[in-house]
C-alpha cells in the first residue's frame, strides 16, 4: 500500500488527512490505525468491550491520560490541578461534561472530582486499583492480576 497524504487545514488548525481514498481527522489517525492492524483474540475483545460499554460514555467526551508509576522515577508528577486547569480552559468546557481518565494511579480520580465537580469523570479503574504501573511488579503479580492490568490497558486504548 503506497502512502500518499494530502493534508487540508481547516479552521483553528484542525486537519484532515487523505490516505488513498479515505479521509479522516488527523486526531483520529491513531485510533484508525489501531483498528486496522491490531485485532484482539475474541475472548479479550469480549472482556474489553464489556468493561468499556459499562462506562456508559456518550460522545462527545474528553479523554485524558494521567501517568504515574515508574514514570515518576525520572520525572516529577504533573499536579492534578494542572490537569483540571487544562480541562477548564478548553473550548469544549461549556458543552462537554464527561471526561474519560486513563491512568495507572486510580487515586487521581477522587482528586479530580474534588477539584472539578462540574465534570463527570469515568475510568476503568474498577478493573484494577493501584498506585501506578511499575514494570518490575509484573514479576511478582499473579497471572490474574497481570491479565486484569492488560484488560484495563486495552480498554483505555480503545476509548482514547
Amino acid at each position: 500500500m503506497a502512502y500518499e497524504s494530502n493534508v487540508t487545514k481547516f479552521v483553528r488548525g484542525t486537519e484532515r488527512v487523505t490516505i488513498q481514498n479515505e479521509t479522516h481527522w488527523r486526531l483520529d489517525m491513531k485510533r484508525l490505525v489501531l483498528r486496522k492492524i491490531w485485532h484482539f483474540q475474541p475472548w479479550i475483545q469480549h472482556e474489553v468491550c464489556q468493561h468499556v460499554s459499562a462506562l456508559g460514555l456518550i460522545r462527545p467526551f474528553i479523554g485524558m491520560l494521567i501517568r504515574r508509576g515508574d514514570k515518576l522515577d525520572y520525572r516529577a508528577a504533573i499536579p492534578v490541578d494542572t490537569f483540571v486547569s487544562i480541562l477548564k480552559s478548553t473550548s469544549l468546557h461549556s458543552r462537554v461534561k464527561q471526561v474519560f481518565i486513563a491512568t495507572d494511579d486510580c487515586s487521581v480520580l477522587e482528586s479530580l472530582q474534588g477539584l472539578a465537580p462540574e465534570f463527570v469523570f469515568k475510568s476503568l479503574c474498577s478493573i484494577q486499583f493501584g498506585k501506578g504501573f511499575v514494570i518490575g511488579n509484573l514479576k511478582v503479580q499473579s497471572s490474574k492480576d497481570i491479565d486484569l492490568h492488560y484488560l484495563k490497558f486495552f480498554g483505555e486504548l480503545i476509548v482514547l
